[in-house]
């Protein structure tokens, strides 16, 4: 018999060899409401770490903080566990268009698979993961915005072009007040303010993250012993692809964040930063943001895949490995 990479022999690998759960595969009537859940599950944890990586992009040399761990200290120090949820509520309802962009995802996926002679995994993953972006992205981006400025919270004065009087405050009247702000100030136009640096960031980011994803995923099955957990492989594949994708685009999503807080345009908001910051441009909030990629990677993926295999429908469930 021949033996494959690692010594295995061709059937030991065809067996463990990751599933990948389809759309069709699935209960939709457990899928989605644990997918619901699990997200809100996912977002508590990790906002945090979102929150210290906008202030890090937003702030002008190191005028605060001098680093993740450094701004961590500060803002429990001063503004205490509440400051590091700052503009969660805000945060929550990204759940709805979360919800869009795995449902879109997946059906996406599905229909490249049943209708199309796309024969690559990778690469259906690689044009889901790009469309379900896109159609998020409208929604996303005025929440993006608003929770923005509520994760600066009592330091939004020191960076942002708006007037917020009741930045101080907590809950729905502070993010109201950031509302009624931007809209004063930049109309409605305001809260699209940064789409397409949000496009040019977040669409190749989802889409090659779902590439990479399956990419690591078939290449530590390769060289993982044959006992080794498909959820463990998928959590470290999941990570990884965070890595990779925060390294390729983090000077875009500098740019990004700095468009929406302070609503320049893309070239003199460059040429600020790079005034500004030089060749740290490159890297600046990069340890919050792999930081918060590999955790949301694994999370997301500790949550996500078990969550497939519980909605299997029966006649699926001895097809798959955990």
């Amino acid at each position: 018999m021949l033996l494959a990479a690692g010594g295995h022999t061709e059937r030991d690998m065809a067996s463990h060899k990751i599933q990948v759960i389809e759309l069709p595969m699935m209960d939709k009537s457990k899928y989605f409401p644990l997918a619901f859940a699990g997200g809100m599950g996912t977002r508590v944890c990790l906002y945090p770490f979102t929150l210290i990586k906008t202030r890090l992009m937003s702030q002008r040399h190191k005028a605060l903080y001098r680093g993740t761990f450094h701004s961590l200290s500060e803002i429990l120090r001063i503004e205490g566990v509440r400051g590091l949820y700052s503009g969660f509520l805000i945060e929550s309802l990204r759940f709805v268009p979360s919800m869009c962009y795995i449902t879109i995802y997946e059906t996406v996926r599905h229909n490249l698979t049943d209708r199309t002679s796309i024969s690559n995994s990778k690469l259906r993953g690689f044009i889901a993961g790009g469309c379900a972006s896109m159609f998020s992205q409208m929604v996303l981006v005025p929440l993006d915005i608003i929770s923005q400025y509520r994760q600066l919270g009592s330091i939004s004065s020191k960076f942002a072009h708006i007037n917020l009087q009741n930045a101080s405050k907590s809950g729905m009247s502070a993010s109201w007040s950031v509302v009624l702000a931007i809209h004063k100030q930049y109309g409605w136009r305001g809260f699209w303010r940064g789409y397409f640096p949000s496009m040019a960031v977040y669409v190749p980011s989802s889409a090659c993250w779902w590439s990479l994803y399956e990419t690591y995923c078939d290449f530590l099955v390769k060289r993982a012993p044959l006992w080794t957990p498909h959820l463990a492989l998928q959590c470290t594949a999941a990570s990884l692809g965070g890595v990779t994708t925060c390294c390729i685009n983090n000077t875009l999503d500098v740019i990004r964040t700095r468009i929406q807080t302070e609503h320049g345009k893309f070239w003199p908001t460059l040429n600020t930063l790079w005034e500004e910051e030089g060749i740290r441009l490159l890297y600046k909030g990069l340890s919050a943001r792999l930081i918060s990629s590999i955790a949301f990677s694994f999370i997301v993926i500790l949550f996500y895949e078990p969550i497939k295999r519980l909605s299997l429908l029966e006649e699926y469930k001895n097809s798959v490995r955990w």
